[in-house]
């Protein structure tokens, strides 16, 4: 078995080389995986990294034609020459499925074996593929070997994942980056740890234009224009828009977005007003006329710019908790012989359309949630605090939150929403039988 070191796709010898030597050549590559489909005696997956390659058997049109053949991945279509197919046999199929299914929720919609739902491209599931290349009617094709779905280990780190092989494709990825692909992103991979390398560094200003110049920003800049108009009074700002621009982009202040710390004034504590409603006077309002602590709908917090409040600000709502990141299981980690940690987590709330990702993201944040002073603490109430963790699953709460900062190690500072509440308070609130 001959293994070959390429950076990407387009590192893969020609058809015409691997033709010649007639060898077998074994390649391992981070590759985002764009669809699985049953065409009959094989089962096809469709990757990329975003790298070009003119001997690909799909650019070449020779692979199965009931393949999906659009594909869309943050602010960009997928073009031919970038799309790799990967022959599986069927006993490997359903390993295969099951390992994209570590994905999450969003597979269950999805099936390998139905056209109409085995395009995954909007997922950006992002796995470790080792597969032989080999030449089919001139072309290129992959031949499936084994495929390694990104775990957060232990120390939430994992060392399959680095490396320039990922360092290419994550710098690729941030060129197509857009705010709702991120956030989805980091739900499940930490993305924030590969793409802020890339805005971190001097040869970011590829990655920075693509991104100012993105379908996101136009809007931004579209909305701030319209600011002084009744109708932009009514527009809503997703708040991922925001975070995402801030930590991608660090604009500078002339080209600050809009936001809605013109609007905050008006949507006081215990009561809120119509965006329409405005008066002129009150459009120059900063989000200084919020309070230290203040109590809104739900629908009034997803509409808040994290960052652009002040440091610590309070809020206190009422929201159902879609999910916990990773499991409460998970979160609680004891390697041999060594202090037990407490990892990051982030917990999803949601009401109707609108949803807002809380996180704990430093030692002070989680313990403060468990109501400890360090982590060792409850290291004899583990079951307890899993236990409780699951009860507030799809339950409605009254929740406490604050506007967090964390330094990057880029220098750059990224704002989120801190859970203010502990478990204990949560917990209270859930009827006893209910934890059953």
């Amino acid at each position: 078995m001959n293994t070959i070191e390429v950076s990407s796709i387009s590192g893969i010898p020609s058809a015409k080389v691997l033709s010649d030597t007639g060898e077998r050549a074994y390649v391992t590559l981070p590759v985002v995986v764009l669809a699985m489909l049953d065409v009959g005696r094989m089962i096809f997956l469709q990757v990329t990294d975003f790298s070009p390659h003119p001997d690909l058997a799909f650019a070449l049109e020779i692979s199965p034609k009931r393949l999906p053949s659009e594909f869309m991945v943050g602010s960009k279509s997928v073009e031919p020459n970038e799309i790799l197919t990967i022959a599986v046999t069927p006993s490997k199929a359903r390993y295969v499925w099951q390992k994209l299914a570590l994905y999450g929720e969003p597979m269950t919609s999805h099936d390998y074996r139905d056209e109409n739902r085995c395009n995954l491209a909007h997922m950006c599931i992002i796995v470790r593929l080792n597969f032989k290349i080999q030449v089919y009617q001139g072309g290129l094709e992959g031949f499936f070997g084994h495929i390694h779905a990104w775990k957060r280990g232990p120390d939430g780190t994992d060392d399959l994942w680095e490396g320039e092989q990922l360092d290419g494709l994550m710098h690729r990825l941030s060129l197509r980056m857009t705010s709702c692909l991120y956030s989805q992103l980091s739900l499940r991979f930490p993305i924030g740890r590969y793409i802020d390398k890339f805005v971190a560094s001097d040869g970011a200003t590829t990655a920075q234009n693509a991104v100012l110049n993105s379908p996101v920003v136009k809007q931004l800049e579209l909305m701030q224009t319209q600011i002084s108009t009744e109708n932009a009074k009514k527009r809503r700002l997703d708040p991922r828009d925001a975070v995402f621009q801030q930590q991608l982009t660090q604009l500078p202040t002339q080209n600050e977005p809009f936001t809605f710390a013109d609007v905050s004034a008006d949507i006081q504590s215990e009561e809120h007003d119509s965006f329409g409603a405005r008066s002129e006077n009150s459009s120059r309002t900063t989000t200084k006329t919020w309070r230290a602590r203040n109590t809104v709908d739900f629908n009034t917090l997803s509409r808040i710019e994290c960052h652009s409040l002040p440091n610590h600000t309070e809020f206190e709502t009422k929201a159902l908790i879609a999910d916990i990141i990773p499991s409460p299981e998970a979160i609680f980690v004891k390697p041999f012989k060594r202090t037990l940690k407490i990892s990051p987590f982030r917990v999803l709330l949601t009401k109707g359309d609108e949803w807002v990702t809380l996180e704990a993201l430093s030692e002070q944040d989680v313990c403060h949630f468990f109501g400890v002073e360090e982590a060792e603490e409850v290291i004899h109430c583990m079951p307890e605090l899993i236990m409780a963790m699951k009860s507030l699953l799809r339950k409605e709460v009254g929740i406490s939150v604050k506007k967090q900062v964390k330094k990057l190690a880029s220098g750059h500072e990224y704002s989120y929403w801190a859970i203010v509440s502990s478990l204990n308070f949560l917990a209270d609130q859930i009827p006893h039988e209910s934890q059953n």
